[in-house]
């Protein structure tokens, strides 16, 4: 059977009095959990068709894995939505998926206004109290089962959503704990919104632990110290968290004040973790493992890791590192295998956790998910190269490339010698091809003053004279998306670029 519900049976059969999910608010316990989540499925499925769409309003609540499980146990998969979407957006994405019931946590809360949606609003309070209370049997899932549909954070353009099966996130989860052989004692704080995909981590590994997803008020990031405390209280154990918040608790010195006792894994994905601030965290918690994940919306989980030892200059890069069990990775260039140090190539992955494709969309899954003899080939649009020990090093997204004065030239390398400057909090390189001007723009920490022309001046001892921007522009801040990531469509419409 490949059904993650089986995790779920397991987890509360073996302790059905323990908190399976806290926020702070509300608490559900494994039996609560399993009796819940079972009379959501029964309402569903009275009402849908198994393999539909089955929109959840994806608040940071301990609520909204109920709604997930419940709509996984009437064989149907969920599309979580952002909750923070324009309405233009949403509309987009509810058109691209055609669902016929949206489930929310509360009575509360539903579609704004000006969004067509002809299909049938419930709470979870509704659909529990109508769905029967006799328990229901573990769905049959095969492994290419739909478990969930998940739209990418693009700020623009036609919706793309990447559709996951229960197979390949079993898959993932297991090869995870090969590695990470984590135990049903861990707390996990849970960081990420339920509506990206970096979140169904915390979610299955939870699951197939029978440990304690912690739901992290996302206002307490904004306090890391106060963030710190309730860490503490809640006896968080395990995180994984995209850098840029990872960062914001040690740009503000939080560990002078508090630092986290019961740490023990601080995983961290998504994105690049400025070396400066890692270094922060490695001193301040020299006794707990720090692990660089890289992954794709396209993989269940993550395809490569990297356990961080030895020490690492401020202006030093993490390698990605090496593939999981479950994963062969490899680097492509122009249709042949890359395999000597130091040449670029796209990061291709093949694994049974790889995601179904891109919904209802043919063209693109083709185009992105090649078939090679028997097997399927994800080409991430990543760019790596291999370091002498043979590990993968990130070098760029394909999109975020340009040619500058005849050379090729990755961003990513123009702000990691930024960030590494004391002043910077967060940067971000454009490239104006119709001026052909590299510009940067840069968010400097509380407290500092440096100037454009001082920031320019110091990336003139730290990279070459080709990839100096044009132009510093500093900005009071730069917009982030839902995830903590640098919302790039954002910050270009703000600038007026």
């Amino acid at each position: 059977m490949d059904s993650v519900l089986q995790y779920l049976t397991e987890a509360a059969a073996r302790c059905p009095g323990k908190t399976a999910l806290a926020d702070g608010q509300d608490t559900f316990t494994y039996g609560e959990l399993l009796e819940q989540s079972q009379r959501v499925g029964a309402f569903i499925a009275s009402r849908e068709q198994p393999n539909r769409p089955v929109a959840v309003w994806a608040q940071h609540r301990a609520a909204v894995p109920v709604l997930f499980y419940g709509v996984l146990w009437a064989s149907c998969f969920y599309v979580p939505i952002d909750p923070a979407l324009p309405p233009a957006k949403l509309q987009k994405l509810l058109d691209d998926c055609q669902p016929s019931l949206l489930l929310t946590s509360s009575p509360e809360d539903g579609l704004p206004a000006g969004v067509s949606f002809p299909g049938a609003v419930a709470c979870l309070e509704e659909a529990a109290s109508q769905g029967r209370a006799l328990p229901l049997p573990c769905p049959q899932h095969g492994p290419e089962q739909p478990l969930c549909l998940l739209y990418t954070s693009g700020s623009t353009g036609t919706p793309k959503g990447v559709l996951k099966s229960h197979g390949a996130v079993r898959n993932f989860i297991e090869a995870f704990l090969e590695v990470f052989p984590l135990s049903q004692e861990e707390v996990v704080g849970n960081q990420t919104p339920f509506f990206f995909d970096a979140s169904a981590k915390d979610l299955y590994l939870c699951l197939r632990l029978g440990a304690r997803l912690e739901i992290l008020d996302g206002g307490l990031f904004t306090f890391p110290v106060q963030l710190v405390r309730h860490m503490n209280q809640r006896q968080v154990s395990c995180i994984c968290w995209v850098p840029s918040a990872l960062s914001l608790v040690t740009q503000l010195n939080t560990f002078a004040e508090v630092k986290p006792q019961y740490l023990r894994y601080v995983f961290f994905v998504g994105e690049v973790f400025p070396m400066k601030q890692l270094n922060r965290w490695r001193a301040a918690l020299p006794e707990v493992a720090f692990v660089n994940l890289y992954g794709s919306t396209e993989i269940a989980g993550i395809c490569c890791y990297y356990r961080v030892e030895g020490e690492y200059g401020d202006n030093e890069t993490l390698p990605m590192g090496q593939a999981m069990p479950n994963c062969q990775v490899f680097l492509d260039g122009g249709g042949k295998p890359i395999t000597q140090l130091g040449t670029v190539g796209e990061v291709c992955v093949c694994s049974p956790a790889l995601a179904l494709g891109y919904y209802r969309d043919t063209a693109k899954t083709a185009a992105a998910f090649a078939q090679d003899g028997l097997q399927r080939v994800l080409h991430t649009g990543d760019l790596a190269q291999y370091r002498e020990d043979g590990l993968l090093v990130f070098a760029a997204r394909k999109d975020h490339q340009f040619k500058h004065m005849g050379r090729r030239i990755e961003g990513g390398e123009i702000e990691a010698a930024a960030l590494a400057l004391e002043c910077v909090q967060r940067c971000c390189c454009l490239y104006q091809q119709e001026k052909g001007k590299i510009l940067l723009i840069c968010q400097l920490l509380p407290g500092f003053q440096a100037t454009a022309k001082e920031i320019r001046a110091a990336l003139k001892s730290a990279l070459a004279d080709y990839m100096v921007p044009g132009k510093v522009l500093l900005v009071p801040e730069i917009p982030l998306n839902a995830n903590g990531k640098i919302d790039r469509p954002a910050l270009k419409q703000g600038l007026g670029l």
